[in-house]
């Protein structure tokens, strides 16, 4: 009888201890797992469930198509039903708007399908075409267009809460009042349907209704391409500083892929480019000063007819902000030639794409990474 006690005591507190170490693990997992995104009780705005993209501004009539019948409200609640409906601008004023409702809940427009509704907004002088749509809805065209869906879960949903923090700033901010964001890199980019992948759907649900906050504010949630190994000061780019977006060492964009570039431009060909700032045959450049990332700040561009000083950025723009990817650069002249070797692409500041990618694949979860690009932010789940 006794050796039959001790034996029961014994698995008894084997199972009691294993039990203990599996509520260990639990708790720290939860913790970990939750820690970072905190309740929506503190936020100091209205959190957007709708957005209004503009998809065009058109001059000539336009068709818009759906699978089933389009509801069509006009001023006074006047409704049409139809598949197919043709817009001719000349047939309205200043002011009208027209909204299209497909009761399918998606429509057709200039070869791409679309989710949500549709509004057309006639200006004197044109038609603002503008999709009203979820914000979530929304979200899942943007991540995949805006970063290869293939990518590692982690950095997809830091691209994620990005996006769905940079598109609550606008509506909160916006400008317009007609609509809040464009639907290209004016903004962010915006495919409609087709771009839509499982993969990048699944971050978008995983991170609904998180945004990035200071202050108590969306933020303007900045990224970019590849950073070159160290992002850049807003100041430093578009002069506006902004407390949340500081330059930060980037070296995890080399981890996911080493970005260099170089560009060779004989004069004529250079000077061409050049031709805007009227000094004619280029026989001299050189770097006037970079910022404390390293990026050009300014140039001094010697032509036969006199010496000019440009920034950095106009200096990009006038070369092709795809062909000067960064201005991480360096310029040397070298047999006739004038050589650019740089690193990285886009403006560089926020968050790095890549770099979310080398963090994300070196096991860094999405807040990891937005905590490290973004400073002094909190990320809040919005309920």
């Amino acid at each position: 009888m006794t050796n039959i006690i001790e034996v029961f005591l014994q698995k008894s507190n084997k199972l009691i201890s294993f039990n203990v170490i599996l509520l260990i693990l639990w708790i720290f997992t939860f913790q970990n797992c939750s820690s970072l995104v905190k309740s929506s009780k503190s936020v100091d705005f209205k959190y957007p469930e709708k957005v209004r993209v503009r998809l065009a501004t058109v001059k000539e009539p336009v068709q818009i198509e759906s699978d089933g019948d389009i509801k069509v409200t006009y001023k006074s609640n006047k409704e049409v039903h139809e598949a197919i409906y043709a817009y001719h601008p000349e047939d309205y004023s200043a002011g009208d708007r027209i909204f299209l409702e497909p009761k399918k809940g998606s429509f057709k427009f200039n070869g791409k399908d679309y989710r949500g509704n549709l509004e057309l907004y006639r200006t004197p002088k044109e038609t603002l075409v503008i999709n009203h749509l979820a914000l979530e809805e929304y979200l899942l065209s943007v991540v995949p267009s805006e970063m290869p869906p293939s990518w590692h879960i982690e950095a997809l949903k830091a691209q994620a809460v990005a996006a769905r923090s940079y598109a609550a700033f606008h509506i909160n901010n916006s400008k317009s009042g007609i609509y809040d964001l464009e639907n290209d890199t004016n903004s962010q980019m915006y495919n409609g349907i087709k771009s839509e992948n499982p993969n990048s759907s699944k971050a978008v649900r995983d991170t609904k209704n998180i945004v990035m906050v200071y202050n108590n504010q969306p933020i303007k949630a900045f990224f970019h391409s590849h950073s070159g190994g160290i992002t850049e000061s807003p100041e430093k780019v578009w002069g506006q500083k902004v407390g949340y977006l500081k330059s930060v060492k980037s070296e995890y964009c080399n981890i996911s892929k080493p970005l260099e570039w170089e560009l060779k431009f004989d004069s004529n060909t250079l000077s061409g480019k050049l031709n805007k700032l009227g000094v004619g045959e280029i026989s001299d450049i050189k770097i006037l000063d970079t910022t404390p990332s390293g990026r050009v700040a300014s140039l001094s561009i010697q032509g036969e007819n006199g010496n000019v000083m440009v920034s950095g950025q106009d200096f990009r723009n006038l070369i092709g902000n795809t062909r000067i990817k960064s201005l991480l650069f360096d310029i040397v002249e070298n047999e006739n030639y004038f050589h650019i070797k740089g690193k990285g692409f886009g403006h560089g500041v926020g968050m790095s794409q890549y770099g979310s990618y080398g963090m994300a694949i070196s096991n860094y979860n999405f807040e990891d990474i937005l905590k490290y690009y973004y400073k002094d932010i909190d990320l809040v789940r919005i309920k």
